[in-house]
């Protein structure tokens, strides 16, 4: 048994991570911060689950609920369509938040992290032409794409291709907390 966490970030998908961890019954993939995205990485071996579990889960009994929670997985559909062959069966989390909302802060968090140095007018009213020009190897995802982050549809529709909807479960940030 296996589920993804997938994001959205900026949307208690590490509460979410955290409180779950407290389960006797589910083990979650460390690190939480940074998040493992083993399925971003171009040197794992994404076809094999043994290298999975063994990096992830070493030390897990039959019988636990295994989760791992990497909020960039949601923008690749290479990491839906890699977890689906890997683990068909899995389980995907998706948390969501009123749009505006986690643009603003997601902009607050790229702020304090020192990513950020322009006000928020000017960072949203520029942020098509920031994402097209970002490049940083060192991160997975544009820390910059605060609205386009939001257009969820965007992000479902890639996993809806790989897994069905009853493997799907959608929860709403306003209703989390």
């Amino acid at each position: 048994k296996h589920f993804f966490i997938i994001g959205a970030q900026r949307c208690g998908t590490t509460w979410l991570s955290k409180t779950l961890d407290l389960h006797p019954e589910i083990v979650m993939a460390t690190p939480i911060s940074p998040e493992p995205k083993y399925f971003l990485q171009a040197n794992d071996p994404l076809d094999d689950l043994e290298v999975y579990i063994q990096r992830f889960f070493p030390n897990v009994s039959d019988g636990l609920i295994c989760g791992e929670k990497s909020t960039s997985y949601i923008e690749f559909e290479s990491a839906a369509s890699s977890i689906c062959k890997l683990i068909p069966e899995a389980k995907i989390i998706v948390v969501l938040r009123e749009p505006k909302s986690r643009a603003i802060s997601n902009y607050q968090f790229s702020l304090d992290s020192g990513l950020e140095k322009r006000d928020i007018n000017e960072a949203f009213i520029n942020e098509e032409q920031t994402v097209a020009s970002y490049k940083n190897p060192d991160l997975s995802v544009c820390p910059f794409a605060y609205l386009a982050r939001g257009k969820y549809v965007n992000y479902l529709s890639k996993y809806l291709q790989y897994f069905p909807k009853n493997q799907i479960k959608v929860i709403l940030f306003e209703n989390l907390i």
